[in-house]
């Protein structure tokens, strides 16, 4: 495997292999999994991509102050809070997808790509999402005192917040199992009772 704590120039790429071995460790049938995969990944990243580019465009096209935006594919009107949460869960999800399609490409180049794994692939992005947003949730609701509550009233802010906690999800899913194990506790009977 890469050492990338080395400079650019000293990084190892040949991902342990010697020179001229050029012919894939995966089977044909790996590949084609590989290959779901990733046009998957790229779907879902392109659709919520034009989804944010969407919404930006209707924030844009409305008049400042103006807390009510029309969305044209649901002819409704939805308030402007409700657009940026929105924004939060969709910049979590290509926050995750970024994550996933990373470690998709180094899985298979490192040789420790998995198919066991293929839920975990296909689920981080929506997990992202949903962690990002009730992640900010829990921060407006003054519970846990991460930023100020006001700063979720700049689209800027939201995209940027869920991006940055969509890809690191998996940390903060764990920080806050940490967490509800030491001040909560556990289900599980202590062995020395």
């Amino acid at each position: 495997m890469a050492d990338t704590n080395k400079p650019a120039d000293e990084v190892d790429l040949t991902d342990g292999r010697d020179a001229g071995q050029w012919r894939s460790r995966y089977p044909m049938s790996a590949w084609c999994q590989i290959g779901l995969e990733l046009v998957y990944l790229l779907t879902f990243l392109a659709l919520a991509g034009t989804a944010i580019l969407y919404l930006g465009i209707c924030i844009s096209n409305t008049p400042k102050g103006v807390q009510s935006i029309q969305i044209g594919i649901f002819n409704q009107a939805l308030h402007r809070q409700m657009i940026d949460w929105v924004l939060v869960v969709l910049s979590g999800a290509v926050g995750g997808l970024t994550f996933d399609l990373k470690w998709l490409y180094h899985s298979v180049a490192h040789g420790f790509w998995s198919r066991d794994r293929v839920l975990w692939r296909l689920l981080v992005p929506l997990i992202s999402g949903v962690v990002s947003v009730f992640l900010a949730f829990i921060i407006v609701s003054g519970l846990v005192p991460f930023v100020k509550n006001e700063s979720f009233r700049t689209t800027y802010f939201s995209l940027g917040f869920g991006f940055l906690f969509g890809y690191f999800s998996d940390n903060v899913i764990a920080a806050l199992q940490n967490f509800a194990q030491r001040y909560i506790g556990t289900t599980r009977q202590d062995d020395s009772e």
